[in-house]
């Protein structure tokens, strides 16, 4: 279950302090505010396009601090989702520049009679990015193993390369199995599954984003061949890349 709601030139939250049974993804388009996990007894400034995230039965204060345009949403957490891993309460690590694409297509959700559907790609879209990038210039992604984050960094630094999963075992010391039983046990997934999803995201984003040929889309996701691509992401998503441009576009 998601709910979504977005507003315009607001000068104050409804509900600035409080706990709330759902967990809530918060960003604004303009304006800024300011978010406080009384626990924390630190105070973080929001600007336009960073995310904020507020956990369930979790504590906040908010206010703001410009006028903001806001999107909102709110949902159930499902703990075993790989995607929550390294989710951390406050501010999240997907890209600027993607957040505003996303929210442009947020903005348009109540013309469409599948708003729940969209909502929940939209807010997917969001945290997996955050899962995939949440650490910047190498260091390790929260919670994992030097070998996993060395692994993971690599991968999201070379989706457009071909990648031997038992060469990147080799550079961190572990066998192909090991490298494996690593992911298993850190991400409930194996770094080939790892790969075709972080490949899947970018692909996503690139059809979203740039009108540029699938068979270009196939290269910067590092598929040599548009054929191989198309059938790996219509296996990922349920459409051919065409298709999925097409929904989501349209």
């Amino acid at each position: 279950m998601i709910l979504y709601n977005s507003g315009k030139n607001k000068t104050f939250f409804e509900l600035e302090r409080g706990i709330r049974p759902w967990d809530i993804i918060f960003t604004v388009s303009n304006g800024c505010f300011s978010l406080e996990f009384p626990e924390d007894e630190e105070i973080v400034i929001f600007h336009p396009y960073e995310v904020a995230y507020i956990p369930a039965n979790t504590p906040f204060v908010r206010k703001v601090i410009e006028p903001i345009d806001f999107y909102q949403f709110a949902f159930k957490r499902l703990d075993d989702d790989v995607i929550y891993k390294g989710l951390e309460r406050g501010k999240l690590h997907p890209s600027k520049a993607h957040v505003k694409n996303l929210l442009e297509s947020a903005e348009r959700l109540s013309a469409f009679p599948e708003q729940q559907d969209l909502s929940l790609g939209i807010l997917s879209y969001q945290l997996t990015e955050n899962y995939i990038f949440s650490r910047d210039n190498g260091q390790s992604v929260s919670g994992l193993s030097r070998e996993t984050a060395y692994a993971i960094n690599y991968i999201n630094a070379h989706l457009h390369e071909k990648i031997d999963i038992s060469a990147l075992a080799d550079e961190v010391y572990l066998s192909h199995t090991g490298l494996i039983w690593k992911f298993k046990k850190e991400l409930n997934t194996t770094p080939s599954d790892y790969l075709i999803a972080a490949r899947m995201q970018h692909a996503k984003m690139l059809l979203l984003e740039n009108n540029i040929s699938v068979s270009e889309i196939a290269e910067q996701c590092g598929y040599a061949n548009v054929y191989y691509f198309s059938n790996a992401f219509r296996n990922y998503t349920g459409k051919s890349p065409s298709d999925f441009r097409k929904a989501y576009l349209n």
